[in-house]
């Protein structure tokens, strides 16, 4: 492949070159440093006349003013020789021709001068930097000439227009010599007055309030400036670029083929290790890695050329095509990670494993097909319904999509600044995950203890009550440390929550589960002193786990008879508690969004905005929405999927259940989404999903199973439906492009799925059995299967009815109705109480991980996120804003990559017998909160 000297551009209208980036290593944190590649035409008139043939060049635009300011913008992605520096002609035209002193509507005149350097400064040669990036060096600034006056926001519009890249201006101080009460200013980075190089502290701490209906209000109204150019909030301007280029190509071929190649290889994978325990995951994050070598390969050997395709085609005929149309972009990047996040597990498929391999009952592979993707895209309709409250408001912020629009940019755009620290946000990424996957092998494996870690259980083994209180394994977690990633950020990362969602959930969290249970459990409420205080199992009056085969028939009918002599259904302490709440956060949910955010909606729902657009929503503006025809379209032929699957096996799926199958989702939709939006808590409907199909199902535990599977199908594929387009939002993905890339990815994922589990059955006899020789147990189906029994066959009606053990539990109905209405009249009546800013449905949420979390996971988890989200935030918010989201990206990424080695090197080859038997990996097994000991005791043969 051969290599030929740039070409310079002198400003005029021949093309520019392909792509170009941002450095500006002199003016601080520059994140965001993209410049457009120029158009489809004008690239292909470069790469056939300037690049003839297929060989890769770099070129370099410098330009220079007659002030004397020398700009040389370069192209890094390929390594050639560069021409020397070319000066610009005016410096107006490089500004996108905005003349001097001119301000755009809205805006205040802000004189800026140019600083001085010495006349001898020159512009750098391209070739005296390291060629490792996309990048545009701002050279050193000579200055012979006038000063330059204008606006910062006609600066920023031209620089806008002219691909430049998201700049802040500050003002300094002191005035610049010869112009008396004019402060100098220069563009720096964002959240800072003062200079951070120098050690230098911002004057304020960053904001820790909730957005919107929790506190803090964004921009609405004639309230709102028309010119905001950024995010009112920090998180966001620190995690996602405030500028767009429309020409940065994004459904080009090669996106599409890695795309979809990853999106079928990952969904296989993970089908088949969802049949074997234990197993790790191939996490979207993982993917998202993966995917960035993929494309920067495809842009570096794919060939530089366009094609036009013959024009006797229809419909196609004269389009243009290109397999390398510019360097591999966050754009195309940002495709690929959505269809990847789509490729995850089906709850349908799973519950058609279970009806085939505990049931007996085989459902028809295009059955299975058609209702999973019908389910799926009936909660993407429900997403684009939506759109204009979950998305396109700047109030509605998703704090786990912040992580990955850092990452995305972190590896595509190398800030190359400082902002007061020397280490670059890739390199500090490349640094913890690492250093994360290497660590991984002590909990993991060398050094178990390090994961359930109690200190005083160890020093305590036998102490039942101790052990209780402040076990690891079933105890309430109150030692709150666990040295374990995995552990601590088993309910979501907790660098991720904002502060104000973090401690409501964890206060939740405390008064019920270290305050209300061990009064209920000590008092033995409910039988629950005979069983362990946290567990995720079901009992019988023998603190038992419960034993279905006593009371199931051979052909999975409930014997009444053996039921009542036997023994009722008992729950821990714990698990019963999240039943109750269960009941009452759904309601709460409901109610809190219609009191404060029922307006919103209401405007919504008339065409009018929720509140003024901010920056993304107006660059996004730009790009043709998604039709609500279309949106119609796809719900109504996913609706009448469903009523076809149902149909075709309408022995065991009444097809009226349909509809009762959807009125969930379409009821609690938006309230669950706006929450999840907000604070990253997704309230779970798992006890709604499972009662309203026992009660109108009773005895049949196949259609229990189904009906519960296809709800919460359509919630889980509908907030990642949700979660995406914002993510899309944010990289200024169009909109369509996104609807076209989620529905194929979410089609191609689930018939590969279930072809990979049909295909295991097939080949594999003996799979699902407790003993197959390669740990294809189906560990993982053990709990669909085992809560439709409970829901289908013993049903609600004897857990909660009136001479039920748990009759007082559908009182949460009740609860989380009424709570929601006081705090709303308390907060109107004392607007400035702490009590009335309380987020009624995340403070009852707050036990309901539980199971399969545990108390530590709460405990670790709430004291990570005190030290990064208030403490850090507060005394050190410049490093908080540049690290914290990559921190959180680098310990997922490193512990799940860990896991995966653990698991390939250790676990698999010796098919999870290698152990270290040592003091570390079995002093907290050898305690009473890993054994599980109940306080009160019972007989083993009367039970209690």
């Amino acid at each position: 492949m051969s290599s030929q000297p740039g070409t310079a551009h002198d400003g005029s209208d021949g093309p520019s070159p392909p792509y170009t980036a941002l450095s500006n290593a002199s003016s601080g944190f520059n994140m965001f440093a993209f410049l457009p590649p120029t158009s489809s035409q004008g690239r292909r008139d470069e790469y056939e006349s300037a690049y003839p043939g297929d060989s890769r060049v770099q070129t370099t635009r410098t330009d220079t003013a007659p002030t004397g300011t020398a700009v040389t913008l370069e192209s890094r992605d390929f390594p050639v020789t560069p021409p020397p520096a070319v000066p610009l002609e005016n410096l107006t035209a490089y500004f996108g021709g905005v003349p001097p002193q001119t301000s755009l509507p809205g805006t205040a005149s802000i004189p800026m001068t140019a600083p001085t350097a010495p006349a001898s400064s020159a512009a750098r040669s391209v070739s005296e930097s390291p060629w490792s990036r996309d990048q545009v060096t701002t050279s050193s600034i000579s200055q012979a000439a006038p000063v330059v006056s204008t606006t910062e926001s006609s600066i920023r519009s031209a620089l806008q227009s002219s691909g430049v890249a998201s700049l802040e201006y500050r003002q300094d101080s002191a005035p610049p010599s010869g112009v008396p009460g004019q402060k100098q200013g220069s563009f720096t980075e964002s959240g800072s007055e003062k200079d951070p190089e120098k050690g230098e502290a911002p004057n304020d701490s960053l904001p820790i309030t909730p957005p919107s209906s929790a506190g803090a209000q964004p921009p609405s109204g004639d309230d709102a400036d028309d010119t905001l150019e950024d995010s009112v909030y920090p998180e966001v301007r620190a995690s996602v670029s405030n500028i767009d280029d429309k020409e940065m190509p994004v459904m080009t071929i090669r996106a599409w083929v890695i795309g979809i190649t990853l999106c079928v290889v990952t969904t296989g994978i993970n089908a088949f290790l969802n049949l074997r325990w234990p197993a790790p995951v191939l996490a979207p994050s993982v993917v998202m890695l993966i995917a960035f070598p993929l494309g920067k390969l495809a842009a570096l050997v794919l060939p530089i050329r366009y094609w036009t395709i013959p024009e006797r085609l229809p419909w196609i005929g004269g389009m243009e095509f290109s397999l390398n149309p510019a360097p591999f972009n966050v754009k195309e990047h940002t495709l690929i990670c959505i269809m990847a996040n789509i490729a995850a597990s089906t709850i349908v498929v799973e519950a058609a494993a279970v009806t085939d391999k505990r049931y007996g009952y085989h459902l028809n592979l295009g059955m299975q097909v058609l209702l999973t993707v019908s389910a799926k895209l009936i909660g993407f309709s429900l997403a684009a319904f939506w759109r204009n409250i979950l998305i396109i408001p700047g109030s509605s912020i998703w704090p786990q999509n912040l992580v990955i629009s850092t990452l995305l940019n972190s590896l595509h755009a190398e800030d190359g600044g400082r902002m007061g620290y020397g280490m670059s946000r890739r390199r500090f990424f490349a640094y913890v995950a690492g250093g994360t996957v290497l660590y991984s092998f002590l909990p993991g494996f060398l050094f178990t203890g390090l994961s359930y870690f109690s200190f005083v259980c160890w020093i305590r083994p036998n102490n039942v009550v101790v052990n209780q209180l402040f076990g690891s394994v079933t105890g309430l977690g109150m030692s709150f440390l666990s040295f374990d990633w995995s552990q601590i950020s088993w309910v979501i990362s907790p660098l991720v929550v904002p502060w104000w969602a973090l401690w409501q959930q964890f206060l939740g969290f405390v008064v019920i589960c270290w305050l209300i249970v061990p009064i209920l459990y000590y008092k033995n409420v409910w039988k629950s002193g005979h069983l362990p205080i946290m567990g995720s199992s079901a009992y019988d009056r023998f603190a038992e786990p419960y034993s279905l085969k006593h009371v199931i028939t051979r052909d999975f009918r409930l014997n009444e008879t053996a039921y009542e002599e036997y023994s009722p259904v008992y729950l821990p302490i714990t698990y019963s508690m999240t039943y109750f709440f269960g009941f009452a956060v759904p309601i709460a949910a409901l109610v809190h969004v219609i009191l404060w955010q029922g307006k919103s909606i209401y405007k919504v729902l008339r065409g009018e905005q929720a509140e003024k657009p901010d920056i993304h929503a107006r660059l996004m503006k730009e790009y043709p929405e998604i039709s609500m025809r279309w949106i119609w379209v796809i719900f109504i032929l996913s609706f009448a999927g469903i009523l076809g699957a149902f149909g075709i096996h309408n022995d065991v799926l009444p097809v009226w259940s349909a509809f009762i199958v959807i009125l969930i989702p379409i009821i609690w939709f938006l309230p669950v989404i706006i929450i999840y939006a907000m604070t990253t808590q997704l309230i779970p409907l798992n006890l709604y999903a499972q009662v309203i199909p026992g009660l109108i199902a009773p005895g049949q535990p196949i259609a229990a199973l189904m009906m519960k599977a296809v709800t919460l199908e359509i919630i889980k594929s509908g907030s990642i439906f949700a979660q995406d387009q914002k993510l899309c939002h944010y990289m200024k993905v169009p909109p369509r492009a996104t609807l076209l890339a989620q529905t194929v990815a979410a089609t191609l994922a689930v018939v590969v799925q279930v072809g990979v589990q049909s295909l295991v059955f097939k080949l594999v006899p003996d799979v699902c059995t407790p003993n197959q020789a390669n740990q294809l147990t189906c560990n993982g189906l053990g709990v669909h299967f085992t809560s439709s029994l409970v829901w289908g066959l013993i049903g609600p009606r004897r857990l909660f009815g009136k001479n039920g053990i748990y009759k007082f539990h559908p009182y949460g109905i009740l609860i989380g109705a009424i709570l929601p209405i006081a705090l709303w009249f308390w907060q109107r009546r004392r607007p400035n109480s702490h009590f009335g800013s309380l987020h009624t449905p995340l403070v009852l949420s707050g036990p309901l991980g539980i199971p399969p979390a545990t108390g530590i996971n709460y405990s670790s988890w709430f004291l990570v996120g005190f030290v990064t989200q208030y403490l850090l935030r507060i005394r050190k918010p410049q490093w908080w804003l540049k690290y914290n989201y990559i921190l959180s990206s680098a310990l997922d990424t490193g512990t799940i990559f860990g896991i995966i080695l653990i698991f390939l090197c250790l676990y698999l080859p010796k098919k999870a017998t290698l152990t270290l038997n040592w003091w570390g990996n079995t002093v907290w097994q050898n305690t009473a909160d890993a054994a599980g000991v109940a306080y009160y005791p019972t007989n083993p043969d009367i039970g209690f």
